[in-house]
């Protein structure tokens, strides 16, 4: 590639100036408290990302009967926690426990300790629907399923059992109560599949951090939940700090804390769009804006930053307070729903995974290990990923998952579960930079020979798996490994074809943005070229074709949450951000990673030339840096 040697801002006409970051003005067509932010704390963070293990959120066990929501098969509760009881003449069937809280929110607040809770509406986090009603039952306050609101979702090997209808069905539907105690009493196996238990009377808690894990699974919104977090930070244990980290991820990944958008006629329309095609959209329209979430203010974000350090000190001086699998995992988890990469929190919580790895018996299964170093390795800011701590975990958990696979005494379910993170967890030394020849031969190994078709994925997380196996592929090309570690045409083709409609989905930036980037690239003299599709199948945003400079417009969710304190700093990059641009290094392009958020807060034409002028001059000096001292280095041939 040629350098460009002349400087790239013209000194006419433009201010020398550097441009500085202010708050952009609403577009015509937006409320002012939708516009987009800087994340420093948002509630509206887009989830899943294109980087997630396609097996991330599927952290629920399959292998035993669950009552799940009647509308979007969301697991609610394991059916061997659910009791039913008679009370007002009536057979009703609620959890023994609060683990099914975690599912469900209320629809309004629920009042302080002392009031009536009758009759609060309990709905389903993922979509809204109403599963039951918080009442007060005997002592206690329970949750009371609606039976014509759930159904119970058998495990596939215990299906097709036949409902009452007639129909072999491995999900059981009904009415009323008394259909599912009468299907249980007809078929002895499926009453001891189920094994729901009746009794005559619900202890009320004694404990006070029990009632204040109830009180955390009962807020309504996140909002609600980091101030309860706030005001009892002196009393919680670890199971309510673990109880809110994992219930706060789950607020931000369902989107239950958006808020309609106010009416058409609070819309500001004192500023107009540089982009002339935006006055083509003068009529609003709930298709064009869909549901928002509302800004946190300053004292929400001090809340969610203490809910992070108390998360902190839980890892640093109490981690053994994460015994199993499901429990690292389910932190993981919510940490990439939040967008939190912190080193002093990811550190703790690999040395745990690889401690229970490597235990004499393993505490943790290859599936759950694949899942907890995968989003390490997403999470971790470039200039951690290359620690010795992180190849350590990634290596550990391969270890396991190989030995699972070549384990005859391995049940053929744990096989599977394994396979399911067997792409995540390859594709993860590739965040770290690394290469380990024995995970990525039986990678390409199980692909070649058909593993992706056995796998019992939804469609939809197939095709993440298939968009993840091409980029590993790709890097072998890349790095000129040998014949082995490739894929078969035929299988080529259509992950290539799956990545590249996942690359075109995923970098739908707006029209507006294009357009002040290349009216700015305009300005400088520099022809521009939009949505450009190169060869390998990698979208690209906006490209300087003669230069070969890519410049990726990225949203906020391609970044880590910023922490207080470091707003003006430049933000962390994602691995999966990390790793294109990677790719696209090799294979001869300057790439620049500009933030759409702040790129839009600019006001002035002048700001925007001198801002992308700077990231042009700096890339192209780095990489004119790197070949001179590549050129530098002896031949050690």
């Amino acid at each position: 590639m040629r350098i460009m040697h002349t400087r790239l801002l013209p000194r006419t006409g433009v201010s020398s100036r550097r441009s500085t970051l202010k708050s952009l003005r609403p577009l015509s067509l937006l409320p002012e408290n939708v516009l987009p932010t800087r994340r420093n704390f948002s509630f509206s963070a887009t989830y899943p990302t294109p980087s997630e293990s396609a097996a991330m959120d599927d952290t629920d066990d399959k292998s035993t009967p669950r009552l799940v929501c009647g509308k979007c098969n969301t697991t609610i509760s394991a059916t061997k926690d659910l009791v039913f009881f008679k009370w007002r003449n009536g057979i009703h069937v609620s959890s023994a426990t609060d683990e099914s809280l975690k599912n469900l929110f209320p629809e309004d607040s629920v009042e302080d300790e002392g009031t009536s809770w009758k009759r609060h509406k309990m709905l389903c986090i993922k979509c809204n629907f109403q599963v039951g009603t918080l009442a007060r039952i005997f002592s206690s306050d329970k949750v009371l399923f609606s039976a014509s609101s759930v159904a119970v979702q058998m495990p596939e090997d215990q299906s097709p059992l036949l409902s009452l209808s007639g129909y072999p069905s491995s999900l059981l539907s009904f009415a009323m109560w008394s259909e599912l105690i009468l299907m249980a009493e007809t078929q002895p196996k499926l009453k001891g599949l189920l094994q729901i238990r009746r009794v005559d009377n619900i202890q009320e808690y004694s404990s006070g951090n029990a009632q204040l894990n109830r009180k955390l699974l009962m807020a309504k919104d996140l909002q609600e939940l980091l101030r309860v977090v706030d005001e009892n930070t002196f009393d919680l244990n670890h199971y309510n700090i673990r109880t809110a980290i994992d219930r706060a991820g789950r607020f931000v990944s369902t989107r239950t804390t958006r808020a309609n958008i106010v009416a058409v006629g609070n819309i500001d329309s004192s500023t107009k769009s540089e982009a002339p095609e935006d006055d083509l959209l003068t009529v609003p329209s709930p298709a064009l804006f869909p549901q928002w979430s509302a800004k946190p203010n300053a004292i929400d974000t001090k809340r969610f930053w203490k809910l992070i350090n108390e998360t902190e000190k839980l890892v640093n001086f109490g981690i053994a307070a994460f015994k199993t699998g499901s429990s690292l995992t389910n932190l993981t988890t919510a940490l990439m729903r939040l967008g939190v990469g912190r080193t002093s929190i990811l550190q703790p919580v690999a040395a745990q995974a690889v401690f229970m790895v490597k235990s004499e018996k393993a505490k943790i299964s290859a599936h759950e290990a694949g899942m907890v170093v995968t989003a390490i390795a997403h999470l971790l800011p470039r200039e951690s990923r290359r620690q010795e701590w992180v190849l350590e975990s990634l290596q550990a958990a391969s270890k396991l998952l190989l030995d699972d696979l070549d384990d005859e005494k391995t049940s053929g379910e744990d096989k599977q579960r394994a396979a399911e993170v067997l792409v995540p967890l390859t594709r993860s030394f590739l965040f770290v930079e690394r290469f380990s020849e024995d995970l990525f031969r039986r990678t390409f190994k199980e692909v070649n020979s058909g593993a992706l078709d056995k796998l019992n994925l939804p469609p939809f997380k197939l095709r993440v798996l298939k968009s993840k196996l091409y980029q590993i592929h790709l890097d072998c090309e890349i790095y000129d490994r040998p014949s082995e570690f490739r894929l078969t045409p035929e299988l080529v083709e259509e992950c290539k074809r799956v990545f590249a409609a996942h690359q075109t989905k995923s970098k739908s930036s707006s029209f507006r943005l294009h357009h002040l980037v290349c009216t700015a690239l305009d300005e400088i003299g520099l022809s521009n070229e939009t949505s450009y599709g190169s060869n390998t199948g990698y979208h690209l945003d906006v490209v300087v074709p003669r230069q070969k400079i890519a410049i990726e417009l990225n949203p906020s969710d391609c970044y880590q949450a910023l922490e207080s304190g470091d707003e003006e700093k430049d933000p962390n990059t994602f691995a999966f951000v990390d790793l294109k641009s990677r790719h696209l290094e090799q294979l001869g392009w300057t790439v620049i990673q500009l933030h759409a958020d702040r790129f839009q807060q600019l006001e002035s034409m002048e700001d925007r030339v001198m801002h992308l002028s700077m990231l042009l001059e700096i890339a192209t000096c780095r990489e004119f840096k790197a070949i001179s001292t590549t050129r530098a280095q002896p031949d050690r041939t």
